[in-house]
């Protein structure tokens, strides 16, 4: 598979994490060089290299071991905060006033996920502020 740089192989990465419900790290984390091992258990055998090639100008995965000898886990640090205000930007713009409970619970029930209440509170923080726009930004357009 070819990426179009290191961000977008990162975000592809952190989207299968979410989908498999496994435990990756990000072990080399260079622009030209990128390495994820899951760390589930210590002998799991997935693996991912993604390097740059020259020929095709993108980044190109080298090595992938698809196999988990892991089981799947409620604990997933790669899931960051933006992913979970974009998987619950309608949900918060339809009720502006969820408790962060609320947003824990319903991150365990839909993404298999456990959240911390602060990550709740930066997503739906994320969400309002896009909701109501910067106020730098737009009192900048005035004369």
């Amino acid at each position: 598979m070819l990426f179009k740089d290191s961000k977008q192989f990162k975000s592809t990465i952190r989207n299968y994490s979410k989908e498999c419900r496994r435990q990756l790290k990000f072990l080399k984390n260079e622009p030209k060089r990128v390495i994820v091992r899951c760390i589930a258990s210590p002998n799991c055998p997935w693996k991912i290299l993604a390097s740059y090639s020259l020929v095709a100008k993108c980044l190109q995965i080298i090595t992938f071991q698809e196999e988990h000898h892991c089981m799947v886990s409620f604990k997933n640090k790669i899931v960051i905060t933006a992913m979970i205000a974009q998987h619950f930007e309608a949900t918060i713009k339809d009720h502006p006033k969820m408790k962060l409970r609320e947003i824990q619970i319903i991150c365990a029930l839909e993404m298999h996920i456990y959240v911390s209440i602060d990550c709740c509170y930066r997503a739906k923080k994320i969400v309002k502020d896009k909701m109501v726009g910067n106020h730098k930004e737009e009192f900048s357009q005035l004369w």
